[in-house]
């Protein structure tokens, strides 16, 4: 199987050495004649004929994978590294890779193995990858590489080897937009691709411009392979020997669309097909797209060198065009010295011209559905030249807009910019000849010539007549000016006019004047309450004619006069933080007979007296006085901000197995005696990361609460904490009268209990107590005797050491329990005691092992009373 090629099959004239099982094996003739072809595995050939519909399949539609690697890559390693990881893909559904504007290359890129399918594409226009120093890309293993809008450029330079190479069941798609360009393959063959035992689909990309210098396949030298051309250009290859487009041995040629073009060689300039045997016959299918050669003595655009070579001609709406090479100019939409040659066995009759396009000569095709341009080497088309009269433009007449206005294409019959080119214009005043550029803005008559740059069918071409066009005076309107829709004006004695706010748009509109409408009757200054319209009168202007304009704006005067702002005085700062209240803002006046003056907040349209978050509007309210309207005066606005709150939750530090209390949350930010139940109709709460049975620092997550309506008003922001978990330093004691202290709670009175007895605390716990496991150790016969005392109106039971005041507590009422546990001697391990000055009933005492739980009561109010006895 071949991998890489050491050596290039090649020749028009073959001679044999040995052939046997498949394997073609030719030596090297003297004088370096022929070259030595390399071993090739036959057996796994894409067939022919009815296997060619499948075989197009491949690199049609498909869907990339998304990206492996967030791009773009633009060096040679990370595209090595982004090949490598992309794995999973197929050659439908290949792997994306993004790339950026240019890649250069020192030494091959790899694709290999049946879990390698890639898509090359750029991040946005074309990317440009250049070979270092051999190819630029091997492909083979069953892997596949597909480029999408990629040039592969070889940029001429002289350096042995195609610019891509590829085996053992390898696939390339070139898609649209990419290209294979430029590639030198020295002595080698395959100027552009080197494919042994694979398949390269060409989906609207390109292979042009490569060449061959010393052997076969300018643009591709094909072993044993498939080439599917279905869109897109094999054009301008050479080949210093054979298939200047593609040589094809032992392989399969489908063209389902697309161009083979302007290549060249000594035989077979296109497409040179050379078969085995008789089972591995080189094949050409043609369906679709189109066949160029120039005809040049003793070269056939198709070359078939032997009996295995095998070409039924073209089928369905495939054609061959040929040139005899005798001239280099031509008119257009002809077809002189141009042989057409379809499938005469279809209903489609071919039409072929000489054309021009976007500034190239060539030919112009259509066969039915098959369409397509090609520029042609070397061939100049004369475009048409425009006739007198072919491009005509009426006079036209435009109103004065102030803007430049004139002849424009739209104003030429018979133009179009395809065709044409584009066109241009100058202008000039009527009977002058110093035109210009610029279109004219203001009245009066003008002319107008024109160019054209020239298009795919004429010639450039000017205008030799004069177009005439006007430019007419224009009919003001209410538009032309500036006006309020409405205004609203208090009443005073010496009457109002707006004229200041009545103006025009156009400059040169100055003749005019102002009046107002009332009733029927004409004023200039409105004196008496009511409603007015805005009349406007224009006499003669330089670009406007007379007319007696009726706006729809409208003025209001007040039956009373009403107060102004600057009436009145108050300070308003721009904003307030949240605090429950309404900021209080003083309204005054010097002006008395204004009488009383109330300070009211807005929100739109309506009074509030919300203390909310928000934006407020103020203003000053008078009621109706003798000299005065009542009015509502805005004076300004506010807003109301969030209040900060913060939510936190303290550090709890505990001991390694101890009961894990529950966490503290902290609130501050409060305002007006709110509280967090008034904040949250959800309160925040906490989470534990850990059990606290391993030593370590772990997490407090601080969940955060839903809010109510007033906490909208606060900006609240969560901060969680830390359980710090200290591991478990105290020594196991040797003592043997060391026994649990159970401890269970009574969550309907608070009350804790300890108890030595393990029945006594699994009684309480089966009435409904709350087993809290072990509170510490004590002893049952050693140590200090701790008594215990039973108050049977509350419910609640004390612990003591102290003998005097186990006593006097018990005739206090108490019921005296003897002697509950031994505390230790050492004092190791502190019990801590702390008493609720705030309990009414049980609960009032509390016993714990756990400074976090004794700092914490502490913190709510509870009252330490120090170390009540030490555990064992």
């Amino acid at each position: 199987m071949i991998k890489k090629r050491n050596s290039h099959l090649v020749t028009h004239s073959k001679k044999f050495i040995q052939v046997s099982a498949g394997i073609l094996l030719v030596s090297q003739i003297a004088l370096g004649s022929l070259p030595v072809f390399a071993e090739v595995d036959t057996s796994n050939q894409v067939g022919t004929g009815s296997s060619m519909n499948e075989s197009l399949k491949l690199g049609m539609l498909q869907t990339p994978i998304a990206p492996q690697v967030t791009g773009p890559i633009t060096t040679e390693a990370d595209l090595n590294a982004a090949i490598a990881n992309a794995t999973g893909g197929s050659v439908e559904n290949p792997v994306e890779i993004i790339l950026g504007d240019a890649i250069n290359l020192v030494n091959e890129i790899v694709v290999s193995d049946s879990d390698r399918h890639i898509l090359l594409k750029p991040e946005s226009g074309n990317t440009k990858i250049t070979r270092g120093s051999n190819i630029a890309f091997n492909v083979y293993n069953n892997a596949s590489l597909t480029l999408e809008d990629v040039t592969i450029d070889g940029e001429d330079r002289e350096i042995t080897g195609s610019l891509i190479s590829m085996g053992d069941n390898g696939t390339l798609n070139l898609n649209s937009g990419s290209k294979i360009t430029r590639g030198n393959s020295g002595i080698d063959s395959g100027g552009g691709i080197y494919v042994s035992n694979g398949t390269v689909n060409i989906n609207g990309g390109a292979i042009s411009d490569n060449r061959s210098e010393r052997n076969g396949g300018g643009g591709i030298f094909a072993i044993n392979s498939t080439i599917n051309v279905n869109s897109g250009s094999i054009r301008n290859n050479s080949s210093h020997r054979d298939g200047g487009g593609i040589y094809a041995y032992a392989s399969t040629i489908n063209l389902n669309g697309g161009q083979i073009v302007n290549n060249t060689a000594d035989f077979g300039s296109n497409i040179y097909l050379d078969g085995l045997n008789s089972s591995r016959q080189a094949t050409l299918n043609t369906t679709n797209g189109v066949i160029y050669n120039e005809k040049i003595s003793g070269v056939d655009s198709i070359y078939k060198a032997d009996n295995f070579s095998s070409w039924d001609g073209l089928k369905e709406k495939a054609f061959t065009i040929e040139r005899d090479k005798n001239k280099d100019t031509y008119d257009i939409e002809t077809a002189d010295d141009l042989t057409v040659t379809p499938d005469i066995t279809q209903s489609y009759s071919p039409t072929v011209n000489w054309a021009y396009r976007n500034g190239v000569s060539g030919i112009a095709y259509q066969n039915d559905d098959n369409v397509g341009f090609f520029e042609v080497d070397g061939v100049t088309v004369n475009r048409k030249t425009v006739d007198s009269g072919q491009l005509t433009g009426d006079s036209a007449k435009f109103t004065y807009n102030s803007q430049p206005q004139g002849i424009t294409e739209s104003n030429i019959k018979g133009y179009n910019q395809q065709d044409f080119g584009a066109m241009t214009f100058k202008y000039a005043d009527a009977g002058s000849e110093n035109y210009r550029d610029e279109m004219p803005t203001q009245i009066g008559e003008y002319q107008a010539k024109f160019e054209t740059a020239g298009g795919d069918i004429y010639q450039a071409y000017e205008s030799t007549d004069a177009i005439t066009f006007f430019i007419n005076k224009a009919t003001p309107t209410q538009s032309d000016f500036t006006y309020p829709s409405t205004t609203n004006l208090a009443y005073r004695s010496e009457g109002w006019t707006i004229n200041n706010q009545i103006k025009p748009k156009d400059a040169t509109l100055t003749n005019y004047k102002v009046r107002y409408v009332k009733d029927g009757r004409e004023t200039a200054t409105m004196k008496e309450a009511g409603t007015y319209q805005i009349k406007i009168i224009v006499g003669e202007n330089t670009n406007f004619k007379n007319a007696s304009i009726i706006t729809n704006g409208k003025i209001t005067i007040a039956d009373k006069p009403q107060p102004a702002a600057t009436n009145f005085k108050a300070t308003i700062e721009e904003n307030y933080v949240y605090n429950d209240e309404q900021p209080t803002i003083e309204i005054t006046s010097d002006i008395p007979e204004l009488g009383e003056i109330d300070t009211i907040f807005k929100q739109g349209e309506d009074d509030t007296d919300s203390t909310n978050v928000g934006e407020y509007q103020v203003y000053a309210r008078t009621k109706e006085t003798e000299n005065y309207g009542a009015a509502d005066v805005l004076l300004g606005s506010f807003t109301i901000s969030e209040k900060p709150l913060a939510v936190t939750v303290e550090d709890v530090t505990l001991q390694q197995g101890e009961t894990l209390p529950e966490a503290r949350i902290n609130y501050d930010g409060f305002v007006a005696g709110q509280t967090q139940t008034d904040l949250f109709s959800t309160l925040p709460s906490t989470s534990y990361e850990s059990d606290g049975k391993t030593a370590g620092t772990f997490d407090i997550t601080l969940n955060p609460g839903i809010k109510t309506e007033i906490g909208n008003n606060y900006a609240v922001t969560y901060s969680s904490g830390s359980l710090i978990v200290k591991e478990q330093t105290i020594p196991e004691p040797s003592d043997p009268d060391r026994l649990p202290l159970y401890r269970v709670y009574n969550k309907n009175n608070g009350e804790h209990l300890y108890t030595l007895s393990q029945s006594e605390a699994q009684g309480l716990i089966d009435k409904g107590w709350q087993d809290e496991g072990i509170g510490w150790y004590g002893g049952e016969k050693t140590g200090k005797a701790a008594y215990r005392l039973y108050n049977p109106n509350s419910g609640e039971h004390f612990y003591t050491l102290d003998q005097a005041e186990y006593d006097s507590v018990g005739e206090a009422g108490w019921n005296k329990e003897g002697i509950a546990f031994y505390a230790s001697e050492d004092t190791e391990i502190p019990i801590y005691r702390v008493f609720n000055p705030n309990a009414q009933d049980a609960g009032s005492h509390h016993f714990t092992l756990s400074t976090t739980e004794n700092t914490g009561l502490v913190r709510e109010g509870w009252r330490s009373e120090g170390i009540g006895f030490y555990g064992k």
